[in-house]
């Protein structure tokens, strides 16, 4: 009877000192906090376009990815969700054919916290060259001729303007494509 009396006075304890916790929240566990960690943070590439791949820490949840132009691809990766981790990210960044730098801003988001990853693409060096020339004539295969028959005789395999056709290529040849407009000439 005596233990009896000792387990109920325990309990009774026990009982006060629970219902003095007052509001105290029934789940014990503390809230995860919210944050992102890029492995990287920009992208510089050429106007062939690059690549690369990085890694992501990201609590409590996998981040939504915002702002992708149709120039960029990105494979999310494989989110591990006891590491709190994205592994093996790649953004992809297509040739670009304009003749002006292209930049872009990805946003990663979960929950309350975000990230920016920027992506700065060269212009294509080739499109401002042609539009620096400008308008162009092709002599075709004038300067290109050479000898190339039995019918050359010592000729053979030497080249020569005249030997697909019977015209040089004078001063006022050029004068006249420049008079008709043309900025350059091949």
């Amino acid at each position: 009877m005596k233990l009896f009396w000792k387990y109920l006075s325990l309990t009774a304890v026990l009982a006060v000192l629970a219902s003095c916790g007052g509001n105290a929240d029934p789940d014990p566990t503390p809230a995860v906090p919210t944050s992102i960690i890029l492995g990287q943070t920009s992208l510089n590439v050429s106007t062939a376009g690059g690549e690369m791949t990085f890694d992501i820490t990201a609590t409590p949840s996998r981040p939504e990815i915002i702002g992708v132009p149709e120039w960029v691809t990105v494979n999310p990766g494989i989110y591990d969700d006891r590491a709190f981790k994205v592994r093996g990210v790649k953004i992809t960044v297509a040739a670009n054919p304009t003749y002006e730098t292209r930049t872009a801003t990805l946003t990663f988001k979960a929950g309350s916290a975000s990230a920016t990853f920027a992506i700065t693409q060269a212009e294509n060096t080739a499109v401002l060259m042609a539009r620096k020339l400008g308008l162009g004539w092709n002599m075709g295969n004038h300067f290109d001729a050479f000898y190339n028959g039995s019918w050359a005789g010592d000729k053979e395999g030497y080249p020569d303007e005249t030997a697909w056709q019977p015209d040089k290529a004078t001063q006022t040849s050029f004068d006249g494509i420049k008079a008709a407009g043309f900025t350059s000439t091949r």
